[in-house]
């Protein structure tokens, strides 16, 4: 579930998906990687916060207030403009699942990573963007569909872990 050493943290987190939402407890671990927690090869999830709390409580989880939202549905349904923010952290969660269930999830090449950066530097992070400086990404037709084709596998990797 977690890793043997550092400071585990749990958060709870709401993925929203095909219309619904489940609470699901990620976890960051500073002497390893990040993760979700599992019942086997699922995502251990709940239909209410306060199923994930209770879990928490009962098994002396350290669980901090500030709660995540993963809109599956936004990243993956949008016509003009990706929406980066939905994408970026879509995808970092998709990652973080891939490697607590034991499954790899394609998304690392040239022209995949180059397309990460591009939706990383588009978020413009506070702590990462210059003051009075912002990036506003423009997207070739072959990134919109190849960006569409990762979320899109990422978001079927999600919809059978849960």
């Amino acid at each position: 579930m977690t890793g043997t050493t550092g400071s585990v943290v749990h958060y709870p987190v709401t993925i929203h998906i095909d219309g619904h939402s489940r609470w699901v407890l990620w976890w960051t671990d500073d002497a390893g990687p990040d993760g979700v927690v599992c019942a086997g090869p699922q995502i251990l999830s709940f239909s209410e916060v306060d199923g994930l709390r209770a879990y928490a409580i009962e098994h002396g989880l350290e669980l901090l207030d500030e709660i995540a939202t993963f809109d599956f549905d936004a990243a993956v349904r949008w016509d003009d403009e990706p929406p980066v923010k939905e994408i970026l952290n879509c995808r970092n969660l998709v990652n973080d699942v891939a490697l607590s269930i034991g499954l790899t999830f394609d998304d690392r090449s040239e022209e995949k990573d180059r397309l990460y950066d591009k939706v990383f530097w588009g978020n413009n992070l506070p702590s990462m963007t210059p003051p009075g400086e912002r990036f506003e990404p423009t997207w070739s037709q072959n990134e919109v569909e190849l960006l569409q084709g990762i979320i899109g596998d990422g978001t079927a990797l999600i919809r059978g872990a849960l």
